[in-house]
């Protein structure tokens, strides 16, 4: 199986919708909420996100079920838009007539490479000789640029995008627990209905820190507090003594 993917992509369905979640609401909720406060941060659209997530969950899945798969990424910076690569696959790539852009050298050899690697693969080979196929725990793909300039050609690649994979799998982490806790409310008696869904994020140690210093604070006043109160009762059961004393010295 090929599964290519560009750096950019646009119009693509929700990744909630890609990933089939349960609680679409509560798991948008959290996007945003990670998003806002640094936890997820991605230079992508959330439309690329979906794009990216989609092709490694079908990579992952038909690798697992037996299949041989070969993941690509074109990574040329000129020209990586959802499709543009297309039309190096079918031989007729032509920017001078279609957007007035006269390919450069390192098109020019993409556009004689492309077709190779595609008529291997139909021919049961590997697309190109360095080209493995996925192996779920490295998440590899072939990379595919070049820039005679720069010393840049096409080459393995691991970390498929880790980042952006990673964060959604906790999504569907995230939705599976909600969806267990909901189940659990719904048959627990009346009175717990009510409980508060507590969240499944990991802890933040500076969080723990702050709270843990506040509680401090507070145990502390509250045991001078009382501290001061033995001091008054004690004063006040002693005061009594005090003038029996100086009544029996008169």
């Amino acid at each position: 199986m090929f599964h290519a993917s560009q750096r950019i992509y646009f119009n693509l369905l929700k990744v909630n919708l890609i990933l089939g979640v349960k609680n679409e609401e509560e798991c948008t909720q959290k996007y945003f909420a990670d998003k806002k406060s640094g936890k997820f941060v991605s230079q992508y659209s959330g439309q690329s996100q979906a794009f990216f997530v989609t092709k490694w969950l079908f990579s992952e899945a038909q690798t697992k079920a037996g299949g041989e798969v070969y993941l690509y990424q074109y990574d040329y910076p000129a020209h990586a838009i959802h499709t543009d690569d297309v039309s190096y696959v079918m031989g007729f790539h032509d920017h001078a007539k279609r957007s007035k852009i006269t390919q450069d050298v390192n098109e020019e050899w993409l556009s004689r490479t492309y077709p190779i690697y595609f008529a291997n693969f139909a021919k049961g080979l590997p697309p190109a000789p360095d080209w493995t196929p996925v192996v779920p725990e490295l998440m590899n793909y072939y990379s595919v640029n070049k820039s005679f300039t720069d010393g840049v050609s096409p080459e393995m690649k691991t970390g498929y995008h880790r980042d952006i994979i990673d964060y959604y799998k906790g999504i569907v982490q995230y939705d599976d627990n909600l969806s267990k806790i909901k189940k659990k409310l719904l048959n627990a008696p009346v009175q717990y209905k009510e409980l508060i869904v507590l969240t499944t994020e990991r802890v933040n140690i500076r969080d723990i820190l702050f709270y843990s210093i506040i509680l401090g604070v507070l145990l502390f006043l509250v045991f001078k507090s009382y501290q001061c109160w033995r001091e008054r009762q004690r004063s006040a059961e002693e005061s009594p003594l005090l003038i029996d004393r100086l009544n029996n010295n008169e």
